[in-house]
């Protein structure tokens, strides 16, 4: 993918940032590795390039990607991945920001046994304190996931990937409701497949799922609807389910 989209227009030279191999890529952007070099001090960063016409081909807009670069830039904390820069040109769209340079969480969790309940925890400590710092800035992220969720150099758990992030809680503490079903399906809460939904709560619930996954190595469930057999037997049971995995926990 990052050779096809390197084809459509080459790379931007970014100003003190020397680019490296690629770390990741998706359907219209790659992930670099690169090093950011700035008045004798270097530090090994991630750059997220994303091509703009593949991007509006999935109707992806620039808007939205400033939109994600000013959510992202306000949301600074431990256990949040910092943006370093963001910038554009007419083909790119880039994103330089901290390296998870310990990969994603779902790489820690072992299928169908997860990891020990004190990594559990630990883990869960800092996705609660990354979650509820971004709701106190009125920010919902709305795609919580093990794959969004990264390990830094010190072992530490950074959320990242505000794609999907949605502002819902204004200064003044009024609140708007969300209408947009987006997200993982095993993750996603139960309203947000079927209605206009608060986008706090489906946030923690999303971190209760992670937390499943952890303790397991299983989801719970394919997507939280009554067609889907496990959930219905989840609710059937009011949570009271004593096969595996739940008899894990």
């Amino acid at each position: 993918m990052s050779y096809k989209l390197s084809q459509l227009a080459p790379l931007p030279e970014l100003k003190h940032v020397h680019i490296g191999k690629t770390i990741g890529h998706g359907g219209f952007g790659v992930v670099k590795s690169a090093v950011f070099e700035k008045n004798g001090v270097s530090k090994v960063i991630a750059v997220k390039f994303v091509h703009l016409d593949m991007a509006r081909q999935q109707n992806v807009t620039t808007d939205m990607l400033a939109r994600e670069a000013f959510i992202q830039r306000e949301c600074r904390h431990p256990n949040v991945i910092q943006l370093i820069d963001f910038g554009a040109d007419t083909n790119w769209v880039w994103f330089a920001m901290e390296l998870g340079s310990n990969g994603e969480l779902f790489d820690k969790i072992e299928p169908d046994l997860g990891v020990d309940e004190d990594v559990a925890q630990f883990y869960f400590k800092q996705l609660i304190n990354a979650v509820s710092f971004i709701h106190s800035k009125g920010v919902a992220h709305r795609d919580i996931k093990p794959e969004n969720l990264v390990i830094d150099k010190s072992g530490n758990l950074k959320l990242t990937d505000f794609g999907l992030a949605s502002v819902f809680k204004k200064k003044n503490g009024s609140k708007r409701m969300c209408t947009t079903a987006c997200g993982s399906p095993p993750y996603l809460a139960p309203e947000v497949v079927s209605q206009k939904y608060d986008p706090e709560p489906s946030d923690v619930w999303s971190c209760g799922i992670v937390l499943f996954v952890l303790l397991t190595g299983q989801i719970a469930w394919e997507m939280p609807h009554e067609e889907d057999t496990d959930f219905r037997y989840y609710m059937e049971k009011k949570g009271e389910v004593l096969i595996s995995p739940w008899n894990k926990i």
